[in-house]
């Protein structure tokens, strides 16, 4: 609202036009000498012959700018870049690394499978390797760090995964061979006694460091301590590359082998 003025004499009518009502605004009626009128200052109509059903054009802002979309479009480019590099590996409905550093060496899966039981998948099982080998014997005498990566895919206690390897071991392994790692293969199924019970996603790792030894681990925490003969993470590795592995349909396909 707009303020005017009005200084006339009461005997004298002062008229402004009401463009709402029509009409006066008379000082005999409404006034005073020196009153202060409010009234409504005029504001425009569009002509009555204007087309009212014409819509109004409306400028709105860009949703973003030219340099923030470059931005936008290389951040997406760098987010399915980083994807295709941080691919993983599907074995059994679990989730393994595409590429594993040991002993500051990359290791990559020369092979993965499902060791299964009566029908029932028991776990998945990868084997990681500086390169790739396709027969035991060149897996066996890989100098250099190795890993074996075990996916549980049911529950198990600690003591039946020791006796499961241990059972594995005996099966591929002739006398004197246990004899010499007798005290190995103890230390070795001992380290799962601490489990209470495993399940299904819970992980063990079982690599060779040729400068510590075979170290195992449950979920990323170390089980026991190393074992610093290599004879002995060979005859693990023949649990399921050996002459009477494990699980037989397994064994091609830790060796690389298609389908």
């Amino acid at each position: 609202m707009q303020a005017f003025l009005l200084t006339a004499r009461t005997d004298q009518g002062f008229c402004r036009r009401n463009h709402d009502r029509g009409g006066c605004w008379g000082a005999s009626e409404s006034l005073d000498a020196g009153v202060l009128l409010r009234i409504k200052p005029f504001v425009a109509r569009p002509p009555a012959h204007r087309d009212a059903r014409a819509p109004r054009r409306k400028f709105r802002r860009p949703l973003m700018t030219m340099p923030a979309a470059r931005r936008w479009m290389a951040g997406l480019g760098l987010a399915f870049g980083l994807a295709g590099l941080s691919q993983a590996l599907e074995v059994g409905g679990l989730t393994f690394d595409d590429a594993v550093t040991v002993a500051g060496v990359t290791l990559k899966p020369n092979g993965a499978g499902v060791r299964t039981r009566v029908n029932v998948n028991v776990y998945s099982l990868a084997l990681y390797l500086p390169e790739k080998k396709s027969s035991t014997g060149a897996v066996l005498e890989v100098a250099g760090p190795r890993r074996l990566a075990l996916g549980l895919l049911r529950q198990a206690t600690g003591d039946e995964l020791g006796q499961a390897f241990i059972a594995g071991i005996m099966a591929n392994s002739d006398k004197a061979e246990r004899a010499r790692l007798a005290s190995a293969i103890t230390q070795f199924s001992d380290a799962f006694v601490g489990i209470t019970m495993a399940g299904k996603g819970d992980v063990i790792t079982m690599d060779w460091l040729p400068e510590v030894g075979t170290v195992t681990a449950f979920n990323g925490k170390p089980l026991g301590e190393p074992i610093k003969d290599l004879a002995f993470y060979n005859t693990l590795l023949k649990i399921w590359l050996g002459s009477k592995p494990v699980d037989a349909s397994l064994k091609p396909q830790l060796l690389g082998a298609k389908g």
